[in-house]
């Protein structure tokens, strides 16, 4: 009996650990200098974050834990110009890109004008992984 509730405890405990891993999410603009900025609009399931305007080198960022199920998830719509995409900028997936780091899970989006691209580091450091292109509006 005793060792049934000690190993409990301690699924507990580590399903409690792994449930509370807090993440940061940084969406950068790094367009070049011109007179369109950056328009997003993030949210989840739960949580609408809002529409943002972000001029260049602005930086949009939020902090949240994973729930227990690992099931959190985040998507951006982003607008430039003539140009948008739509796509989950956090999910399970993308917890793992990011890292499982002492000092913190970053999950920092760079957006250029070449498409979107990941990084586990706030500035982006080399390991920069390009995941989606920009979709062109039609006019």
């Amino acid at each position: 009996m005793f060792f049934t509730l000690f190993l409990l405890s301690l699924l507990v405990d580590l399903a409690s650990s792994q449930s509370n891993e807090g993440y940061e999410v940084h969406v950068v603009n790094v367009l070049p200098n011109n007179d369109s900025p950056l328009k997003i609009h993030c949210a989840s399931k739960t949580t609408d974050l809002g529409n943002h305007t972000l001029y260049v080198t602005n930086d949009f960022y939020w902090h949240f834990r994973m729930n227990f199920w690992h099931t959190t998830m985040f998507f951006c719509s982003f607008h430039w110009g003539s140009r948008n995409q739509a796509f989950e900028v956090f999910n399970e997936d993308i917890a793992y890109t990011c890292g499982f780091k002492p000092d913190g899970n970053i999950c920092n989006w760079s957006v250029r004008e070449d498409g979107f691209w990941l990084s586990n580091q706030v500035p982006p450091g080399p390991s920069q992984i390009k995941k989606y292109d920009w979709v062109l509006l039609e006019q």
